[in-house]
């Protein structure tokens, strides 16, 4: 490669170079990229919806949008839109950095490339899914004037220069368009342009034969539900974001057993069972929050005793001295020689009149059993010393 002069100038496109001046001496300064000498062929993934029945239709949902692949199908590598942007394009080839590793075919590779030996049924590595299209859809190659186009039913009008009548194609399922440079088809909803075609041998498409019939029996009573259709936000002219608006195998499945219950009363006795469980969830919340308001409010009030019955035994402590300060003061008053200051100012009644038997004794005078002696101070009749 080099040697011929269209590929001299598909090479200067890769090439960067700098010049400058030093020492009397122009310097040139050519970088060129080391590549590896393994070539692979760049494939667009486009999965195209195929229909089999008057509703639905099935989808693989790929997991890369580029696959690099060698003609052998023994190595490969990936890439996504926003990474082929640092890639160089010629005539010829493309230079793309090594984002990631070459691998080797393995039972893990991705299903875009266990789809590339056109295998009998579908792998197990791939995932698929179920879409109502209610619409026509034609999508574009890049490269050539060709469409693959996606329909229930639709009817082209192709029209081309130097030809009086023109070509009526009825088209149904899926399936490839190609036109002339001259030629122009129109279709019920759009009108398909050519524009000048790309002819080189380096832009191919690959599509796998690969049958449906195994994937559609793992899907059993489709009629018994209701899909989404695939109306809104819709492009007409692009297969590309398909698939992300199909229903997995999984989430059909999930669907149908929903259906199933709700037609057998199973849904119905699901829902009042939770609404029970619910119920009893709240009752029992309520019910510990009563208990725990009781025990709150009888520590409370057990609190509250506690404090009145504290007061109540120190009042009467404190009368007591209260009337035997008083009592002290007001027979001192009145008979200041009947009392000693240093002895207790209250006495009981039988110290009392064990006093006065004393003094009678001392006097000679007789002593009857009852002696009423007169203090000459009336005392309350109950004092707690």
């Amino acid at each position: 490669m080099g040697s011929k002069p269209n590929e001299i100038y598909e090479l200067s496109k890769i090439t960067k170079m700098a010049v400058y001046y030093s020492r009397n001496q122009i310097v040139f300064l050519i970088k060129i990229p080391l590549v590896i000498e393994l070539e692979l062929t760049l494939f667009k993934i486009i999965p195209i919806p195929h229909k089999f029945d008057s509703h639905h239709s099935v989808i693989l949902k790929p997991e890369f949008q580029y696959v690099g692949i060698t003609r052998n199908r023994k190595q490969f590598t990936t890439f996504t839109e926003t990474q082929l942007l640092s890639c160089t394009e010629t005539e010829i080839f493309i230079i793309c950095p090594e984002f990631q590793p070459v691998q080797h075919e393995s039972v893990r590779q991705p299903c875009e490339v266990s789809l590339f030996k056109n295998p009998d049924e579908l792998p197990s590595n791939c995932e698929a899914g179920i879409i109502v299209i209610t619409k026509n859809i034609y999508h574009k190659l890049k490269y050539a004037n060709t469409w693959i186009y996606t329909t229930t039913s639709d009817t082209l009008t192709i029209t081309c220069q130097g030809e009086q009548e023109p070509y009526i194609v009825k088209l149904q399922n899926q399936g490839l368009i190609n036109l002339k440079q001259e030629c122009r088809a129109y279709a019920n909803d759009i009108v398909l342009n050519p524009t000048r075609e790309v002819k080189s041998k380096y832009y191919i498409n690959f599509i796998p034969k690969l049958g449906i019939g195994s994937l559609t029996l793992k899907i059993p009573q489709l009629d018994a539900i209701t899909i989404p259709k695939y109306t809104q936000k819709h492009d007409l002219l692009k297969l590309d974001n398909v698939h992300e608006l199909a229903h997995s195998l999984s989430d059909i499945q999930s669907m149908i057993d929903q259906e199933i219950d709700r037609q057998s009363g199973n849904a119905e006795d699901t829902k009042y069972y939770m609404t029970y469980v619910l119920l009893g969830l709240i009752l029992f919340l309520l019910i510990i929050l009563v208990i725990l308001y009781v025990i709150y409010r009888y520590t409370d009030v057990l609190k509250r005793t506690n404090t009145r019955r504290t007061i109540s035994i120190g009042e009467p402590i404190n009368r007591s001295k209260f009337y035997t300060q008083q009592m002290y003061e007001t027979m001192n008053r009145d008979n200041p020689q009947s009392y000693e200051l240093q002895k207790p100012i209250i006495q009981s009644k039988v110290n009392e009149d064990k006093n006065v038997i004393k003094e009678n004794i001392m006097q000679g005078n007789e002593v009857t059993s009852t002696s009423k002696v007169n203090t000459g101070v009336k005392l309350p009749s109950i004092i707690n010393g």
